[in-house]
């Protein structure tokens, strides 16, 4: 009878211990990275990158997402405004046209082929050899990307239990004077955001003689760091940062309440009033994407 205690102790012990280990926080460390290009024909192409590490260092999840927009003139020389373009992952199989399926299909396929890698080995990665993506060009931006959200200075790093997903988002529109593309990168665990980042990038152009002229390309606002400042509650990355960080801990449905202009906000040093809908707008759009 003993020996049937001791083992039903023993058994006991075990189930704890892998329940505690099944329960186990785990630390993770999440990055957003944006890729900006003007082409010759004036294509602005804007590419985005939500990436998650483990605390050894691997990749753990990875979303892209990537818009194009090309600006035009009326008859009258004035250009044509557009509020929202539609990105290559929304398009979905409208965005096709390349033997291996269309460029989100390739690009999830991308993305699952480097969890488990460290951005080291994703950096010695032959272009060609990635299986169901063909799209070199593509597939050495997003190397690119990896490299650069491995990289950079504002990671972001949080503690769950809880399975993770991850989702990236992109809201360009183009004005009278420049193409703005919005990015977001949101993680969520347990219904709820654990994680979220920011970033923006502005190209702008002149008209003049019938014609569009792009200036310099111009890095993130994020890359920018304390260079895109002038703004009382200092440099646009630390703003956006607070104000990512008011998503953290809300569910899905909560964020349609997220506030965009409080005195909370304010405290927690974020006053760009101007521009936080549109961020939210995004964060909304990347915490629907997440999976």
């Amino acid at each position: 009878m003993k020996k049937i205690v001791s083992l039903l102790i023993a058994l006991l012990l075990v189930v704890t211990a892998l329940a505690a280990c099944a329960n186990k926080e785990k630390t993770y460390t999440v990055a957003i990275a944006v890729d900006s290009a003007v082409s010759a024909k004036n294509k602005v192409t804007n590419t985005a990158l939500v990436l998650v590490l483990d605390d050894a260092g691997k990749i753990v999840a990875a979303r892209f997402d990537s818009s194009e927009a090309t600006p035009e003139l009326n008859e009258d020389n004035a250009v044509k405004t557009m509020d929202s373009v539609a990105t290559k992952v929304e398009k979905g199989d409208a965005y096709t046209g390349m033997p291996a399926g269309s460029w989100a299909k390739q690009a999830k396929a991308y993305e699952d082929y480097i969890v488990g890698k460290t951005p080291a080995e994703v950096a010695a990665l032959d272009t060609s050899l990635i299986a169901g993506c063909t799209m070199e060009s593509s597939v050495a931006t997003f190397q690119a990307l990896v490299a650069k959200a491995a990289a950079s200075t504002q990671k972001v790093t949080f503690k769950t239990s809880e399975a993770i997903t991850a989702g990236v988002a992109i809201s360009t529109a183009v004005t009278a004077k420049k193409v703005t593309a919005d990015f977001a990168g949101i993680v969520m665990a347990g219904g709820k955001v654990v994680a979220s980042m920011i970033d923006s990038c502005e190209q702008s152009f002149t008209v003049a003689e019938g014609a569009i002229t792009f200036g310099a390309v111009a890095v993130s606002k994020n890359e920018q760091g304390d260079a895109y400042s002038g703004m009382p509650a200092g440099p646009w990355y630390k703003q956006a940062q607070a104000f990512a960080n008011s998503a953290v801990g809300k569910t899905a449905a909560e964020l349609e309440n997220l506030e965009t202009v409080s005195d909370a906000l304010a405290a927690a040093g974020c006053t760009m009033e101007n521009t936080t809908a549109g961020y939210k707008a995004t964060i909304i759009k990347a915490a629907g994407n997440a999976r």
